[in-house]
């Protein structure tokens, strides 16, 4: 990745941190350990050109808050082999599983080389 928020100085780190956390640039800036003096001009400053790399790290942080959907699979998976857990629990989730993997068919499957016949009435009141 071009613009990645690893690259950045650990001052510029602490500075999208804090600010992500207080959404005040020069509070961001004296906190990250800019100067007194200058935290407010370099809190602006650190606004527009670090625009990209905030972004980026809150789409980090939700990622890191939300999980995936391979460690709700790995989570249900835990579950139903678990023999400790109650077998009600289990079984939903060997259930849930079943159903991400298709295991389960409900309703009608059409074989597209073959054909079918439907029947349709329609009745008049």
């Amino acid at each position: 990745m071009a613009n990645s928020y690893d690259e950045l100085t650990e001052k510029q780190k602490r500075f999208i941190d804090y600010y992500i956390e207080t959404s005040n640039a020069a509070e961001s800036a004296r906190r990250a350990g800019y100067s007194e003096k200058t935290a407010d001009r370099i809190g602006h400053e650190n606004l527009k050109k670090l625009e990209n790399y905030i972004q980026e790290r809150l789409d980090q942080l939700k990622d890191d808050r939300i999980a995936s959907a391979k460690e709700v699979l790995q989570y249900f998976t835990t579950i139903m082999r678990d023999k400790k857990e109650d077998t009600n629990d289990r079984t939903k989730c060997a259930e849930l599983l079943g159903k991400k993997h298709g295991i389960f068919k409900e309703g009608v499957v059409i074989n597209p080389d073959k054909p079918f016949e439907v029947n349709i009435n329609i009745r008049k009141k």
